[in-house]
C-alpha cells in the first residue's frame, strides 16, 4: 500500500477497498507501520488538514487502520476506522515519523504540536493500539514555529538515538531521542553560509555522518555536505 494523501493505493495501484477520502498533506506528513503481534493489520498516520474546532486552521494528527485480509487479499480500510482523530494532538504541524522501541517491536510515532506549549508527542504503538503520548516541550521547535516555520522533514538515525529536522529554509534542528522512554532532547539548530534552503537530510548506516542537501537560490547550486553526527556541541558540529 502506499498514499501521498486523498487516498490509500493498493498493489495493484488501484484505490483500496475505504481507501479513498482520508487526509493528509504531500510533506512528509505520512508514516504506515505493521500493528505489533498483527501479520495483516496496518495503521497509516497522517497530518490531516482541518478548518474547524477545537483548533484553529491547521494539521489534525490522524489515523486508519488497514486490513490485508479485506477484498481478497488487496487490503482495505476497516470501517469505522477512517480519519481518526487522536486527542490531545488536533494541532499537529508538518512532518511525523516512527521510530523503532527499544524492544525491537513497538513504535515510536513522533508528532510535533503547535499549540502552545510547543512539543513533540510521542506515541507507542503497541499490539494494544496506540498509548497516550511522552510530552517533551521543546524551545527549539517554539523558536521555529514562532518565525512561522513548520518541520518539513524529520530523519532519524539508524540506531534511533537522534534525529535532523528541516524546515525547508537556511536552519537544520538536531535532537536526541530515547528509544526506550520516548523522551526527545532539543540539541541545537545549524545553517550552511550562502545555502538558503537545507532541505533535505539523511544519516549513514553507521550513525556516525548526517548529509545534509542544500541549495542557493541565486545560482540555483546544489550541494551534498557530510557531518559528524556524534558531536552534540554546535560549535563543534559545524567544523
Amino acid at each position: 500500500l502506499y498514499t501521498f494523501g486523498g487516498a490509500i493505493w493498493n498493489r495493484q495501484h488501484q484505490f483500496m477497498l475505504n481507501g479513498y477520502g482520508i487526509h493528509g498533506d504531500t510533506k512528509d506528513g505520512f508514516v504506515s507501520v505493521q500493528l505489533p503481534g498483527s501479520r495483516t493489520l496496518y495503521y497509516v498516520f497522517t497530518n490531516g488538514w482541518i478548518k474547524s474546532p477545537p483548533s484553529p486552521p491547521g494539521f489534525t494528527f490522524e489515523y486508519n487502520i488497514v486490513d490485508m485480509t479485506l477484498d481478497n487479499g488487496l487490503g482495505g480500510i476497516i470501517p469505522g476506522h477512517k480519519n481518526i482523530i487522536v486527542s490531545g494532538a488536533e494541532l499537529s504541524d508538518g512532518a511525523i515519523t516512527a521510530v523503532v522501541h527499544r524492544n525491537n517491536s513497538d513504535y515510536w510515532i513522533i508528532v510535533p504540536i503547535s499549540d502552545s506549549p510547543k512539543r513533540f508527542h510521542s506515541y507507542l504503538l503497541t499490539k494494544g493500539g496506540l498509548q497516550p503520548p511522552v510530552i517533551s516541550i521543546s524551545p527549539l521547535l517554539t523558536s521555529w514555529m514562532v518565525d512561522g516555520l513548520i518541520p518539513y522533514q524529520i530523519r532519524v538515525s539508524p540506531d534511533g538515538m537522534k534525529f535532523a529536522v528541516t524546515a525547508h529554509d537556511d536552519r537544520i534542528g538536531v535532537f536526541s531521542f530515547n528509544p526506550l522512554t520516548g523522551v526527545i532532547t532539543s540539541l541545537f539548530t545549524f545553517s550552511i553560509p550562502g545555502f538558503e534552503i537545507l532541505y533535505s537530510v539523511a544519516y549513514s548506516i553507521s550513525n556516525k555522518y548526517l548529509y545534509v542537501m542544500a541549495r542557493k537560490t541565486s545560482s540555483d547550486h546544489h550541494s551534498i555536505w557530510r557531518y559528524n553526527a556524534s558531536k552534540t556541541d554546535s560549535t563543534e558540529f559545524v567544523k
